[in-house]
């Protein structure tokens, strides 16, 4: 029984280490990011190191959007104005928060 123990104790004090580096990770990451925002397209490039880019935030449709707007378009001819509007109000948008890419030199 004191083998288990003494692995989850070790399990325990790892997966404290893991979160004390992830959030090591992120504040030189947001660091990066903070740098990279201040360069021209948003890029930055270290030579002999790496890379870092940030993607500037977008969002996205869950459906065909061409052919629902190809419909509501059909019905606004057809004069069926309730069920363009319907359509037009049920458009789900997705929204993607900005992210930042570094790519390491040499490193996978």
């Amino acid at each position: 029984m004191s083998e288990i123990r003494n692995l989850f104790i070790q399990h325990g004090e790892i997966a404290n280490e893991i979160e004390h580096l992830k959030a090591q990770l992120e504040a030189v990451r947001e660091s990066i990011k903070y740098h990279t925002m201040q360069e021209a397209g948003h890029r930055l490039t270290v030579d002999g190191v790496g890379t870092a880019q940030v993607t500037q935030a977008s969002t996205s449709h869950s459906y065909d959007t061409k052919a629902i707007d190809a419909l509501i378009a059909e019905c606004l001819q057809a004069g069926d104005m309730h069920t363009a509007q319907r359509l037009a109000d049920a458009r789900k948008t997705t929204t993607r928060a900005e992210t930042l890419r570094i790519t390491m030199k040499g490193v996978k």
